[in-house]
């Protein structure tokens, strides 16, 4: 499935890629490979998100695996196992569970990977019509194909450097993921974090820079 709402068939991407990208994330979760697409929700203390100060969500098209503090797992045990597919996609009922203790909510992001035989690049000449690569394009200037142009030229040069170019943006961005697909990039994921608000406890409550899109 690849449409805006599903998780895309990210096993089509080539097998030793696939590989790589679920070792990353299975060391980034400290899970393991087989229990990424579980159906059952699965609860993890942070690992490479060290001490941010919330909580994590992934889907790679199954349940979800959710991530939290070490000291704040049983808190919520009850609650997040009751967790079901999809629940990425629904902030409102993830939010819920913290109640006032959630400062901000990221996502749900798209997060897509791509390889040699997938991707289909902008013609090379048309990347000279930009002179800096942005962040965010500009209102006045979208619609031309600019940031089309520039993540096809960075493709390109990661795919040419034996790199894995992985796309993320949120959800709510529908132009942002379309022009991805029309690239090739295919998702992997959903990714979903809620930052709490704790002042009494020291912690990093900025988004993790995976969250981010």
């Amino acid at each position: 499935m690849s449409k805006l709402g599903q998780t895309a068939p990210a096993s089509t991407l080539d097998s030793a890629l696939l590989e790589l990208v679920d070792s990353y994330w299975t060391e980034f979760l400290d899970c393991a490979p087989d229990t990424l697409r579980r159906q059952t929700v699965q609860l993890v203390v942070h690992a490479a998100l060290g001490d941010y100060a919330g909580c994590y969500l992934m889907e790679f098209g199954g349940a979800p695996i959710v991530s939290l503090p070490v000291h704040e797992v049983e808190s919520y045990r009850a609650a997040v196992t009751r967790w079901h597919p999809g629940i990425v996609r629904m902030p409102e009922l993830v939010e819920a569970v913290f109640g006032e203790r959630v400062a901000a909510t990221i996502g749900p992001a798209f997060v897509g990977y791509i390889d040699v035989a997938h991707f289909r690049p902008v013609s090379p000449g048309a990347a000279r019509q930009i002179a800096h690569i942005a962040v965010v394009t500009h209102p006045g200037f979208r619609g031309h194909g600019y940031a089309r142009t520039v993540v096809s030229t960075l493709t390109e040069i990661a795919l040419g450097r034996t790199f894995v170019p992985q796309y993320r943006t949120l959800e709510a961005n529908a132009p942002s993921i379309a022009m991805a697909r029309r690239l090739g990039f295919l998702q992997y994921a959903t990714s979903l974090a809620v930052r709490f608000t704790l002042p009494n406890t020291k912690g990093n409550c900025d988004a993790p820079s995976n969250a981010r899109g």
